[in-house]
């Protein structure tokens, strides 16, 4: 059976291109059922594609021993099987606080940005068809369109899910005939969680009103998705021919249907980073025929002369920007910047920060020594040399230590921690901006 599943798992890679030959694959291991599934799969085609495998993992702080025991298990597999290895751990619910976010969204947000900061060509995930199914009835009871519909996609960006095909029993039977040990997440059983209620209560619920409900729903789910596809094909379009310089023009838009015409909008807003709700984007709609001004979450709206352009108030809040922070070797460093298409914001000698590095808005007053140039410059000059937007100035881009400011997110170190000949440890910072 377990072989079977392998072959269904490679019809799936085949299928949606998840991977190339050669190519450098960071698993994320959480050290459950479907993780371990998916590393052994991994594995098993190691040699076929030649890839090389990095394991990564992150202790999120929220369930205590039991969390710490999982990093653990998934830190001594690797170190059996002689596996590259990359551990993180948070304090998840203190750090969202703190960000003024939720819990669930910022352990998130932080897990990806940990796996693309080792700088590979795909992330792995373990994400199953039961997953995806549960995701679409979550969605469904919460209320959502044809994109959240469409359960989670075999591929986004650099992020594939081999598994979605298989559904969890089957992976936890393979797991059995495998011999494949696993940790339990005890928090899985609680159904106080909306998940968790929907795994245990709801879908059986379905399969006994009409046995074979996850096939249906897979089926179904394929179907949304290929609509979904063809519908982001044609909002694609219908954007491009809308620009101008500075926004879209609403004569192509207005002439377009109603449900492209507000994707096309939405997208819009996405794309610079304004909030998005059904009631505004009816306002918008209008706003479109009438002309004028329309006050957003995220700012203004204007219609003038047949041009919708959009006006931030201020910057996004600073919870809309989290910094990864990590430390290698120089050699490790230039094998990254050469190969890794992540973009470093900055990047300085370790172990010349005094404390902790922390990030704050600009103030008035602030100076940097740009490293290599010999002078000090205002940060207001700054931001007009590198042309920072007026959208990003209000964000936290200030990195300081104890002593003082070393650096500016996207433009430069200060000279103080800046990387030389002596330099044995490199501090790279790579930003993360949610839409």
């Amino acid at each position: 059976m377990h072989s079977d599943l392998f072959d269904r798992i490679d019809r799936t890679v085949t299928e949606h291109n998840m991977l190339c030959p050669e190519d450098r694959v960071v698993a994320a291991v959480s050290g459950g059922a479907d993780s371990m599934l998916l590393l052994h799969y991994l594995l098993s085609r190691r040699e076929r594609w030649q890839l090389k495998i990095t394991v990564a993992h992150v202790e999120h702080g929220i369930r205590g021993e039991s969390s710490r025991a999982d990093a653990a298990f998934v830190r001594d597999f690797c170190a059996r099987q002689h596996l590259s290895y990359f551990e993180k751990a948070i304090d998840a619910p203190g750090e969202a606080k703190a960000a003024g976010m939720g819990v669930e969204a910022y352990a998130r947000q932080t897990r990806y940005a940990f796996f693309q900061s080792l700088g590979c060509d795909r992330i792995a995930t373990a994400h199953t068809l039961s997953d995806s199914v549960e995701t679409m009835l979550f969605r469904l009871a919460r209320g959502t369109g044809l994109r959240g519909l469409t359960g989670i996609a075999p591929v986004r960006g650099k992020i594939i899910r081999p598994l979605l095909d298989c559904t969890g029993e089957e992976v936890r039977a393979a797991c059995t005939a495998l011999h494949i040990d696993y940790r339990i997440d005890e928090s899985n059983a609680d159904e106080r969680y909306s998940r968790n209620a929907i795994r245990h209560t709801l879908v059986p619920d379905f399969d006994r009103v009409h046995p074979g409900f996850m096939q249906n729903a897979a089926r179904t789910l394929q179907n949304l998705q290929a609509d979904e596809a063809y519908l982001q094909a044609q909002t694609a379009e219908l954007l491009q021919a809308a620009r101008t310089l500075n926004g879209l023009q609403t004569a192509v838009l207005t002439a377009a249907p109603l449900p492209l015409r507000r994707r096309a909008v939405t997208a819009y807003l996405e794309e610079k980073h304004f909030p998005v709700d059904a009631l505004h984007l009816a306002q918008l709609d209008e706003l479109l025929a009438s002309g004028g001004r329309l006050q957003l979450p995220g700012g203004f709206a204007h219609v003038q002369r047949g041009v919708l352009t959009l006006e931030a108030a201020g910057a996004p809040p600073a919870a809309a920007i989290a910094y990864e922070q990590i430390v290698v070797s120089v050699a490790e460093f230039l094998t990254i910047r050469e190969l890794s298409q992540i973009k470093i914001d900055f990047y300085c000698d370790y172990d010349k920060i005094t404390g902790s590095v922390r990030f704050r808005q600009r103030q008035a007053g602030d100076r940097i020594s740009p490293a290599g140039r010999g002078c000090s410059k205002s940060l207001k000059k700054l931001y007009c040399e590198y042309r920072v937007p007026h959208s990003r100035r209000a964000l936290p881009l200030v990195a300081e230590d104890d002593l003082g400011i070393i650096a500016v997110a996207g433009c430069c170190c200060d000279q103080r921690v800046g990387v030389d000949a002596t330099t044995r440890s490199v501090l790279y910072v790579v930003s993360h901006t949610e839409d």
